[in-house]
């Protein structure tokens, strides 16, 4: 597994680059996609929705497709470029968005953007969408277990 670093970045390409399905398989059937390809999946079947029926299914499909939606969400518009290419430097978020928070708590961005609007969930509201800091949402999640 020391060599899935070196390959996620060889993979951080565009889509525009033909590789080989081979380079996409780490082992054991295990396969990295690329944050690109994410983009383009979510908007061909609304992972969103996907997660939520993947409830019906069991805990860990919901976390893999919560995973697949904030790759989704950290990719940028356009070429579908990753903003960040290599997990060397990947860093936590200072603060997430509403869909981001929403895969990481299992539940719509919907049902986020109301605990906001209530003030059960602490966040700032910028440029008209709300930001949400790790500390606020592992908070917030705490509140809801209890």
């Amino acid at each position: 597994m020391s060599e899935l670093p070196n390959q996620m970045a060889a993979l951080a390409g565009t889509p525009q680059e033909r590789r080989p399905a081979s380079s996409y398989l780490v082992h054991a059937g295990d396969v990295l996609v690329p944050g690109w390809f994410v983009a383009w999946l979510d908007a061909q079947v609304d992972l969103q929705r996907l997660r939520i029926r993947a409830r019906d299914v069991g805990p860990q499909h919901v976390e893999v497709v919560a995973a697949l939606l904030y790759s989704s969400a950290a990719t940028s518009g356009g070429g579908r470029k990753p903003l960040v290419t290599s997990p060397e430097v990947t860093a936590p978020l200072e603060t997430m968005s509403a869909s981001q928070a929403a895969a990481l708590l299992g539940i719509t961005p919907r049902a986020v953007r109301l605990a906001c609007s209530q003030q059960r969930l602490a966040a700032q509201p910028v440029d008209g969408a709300w930001r949400i800091t790790r500390t606020d949402l592992e908070t917030y999640r705490a509140q809801r277990a209890a």
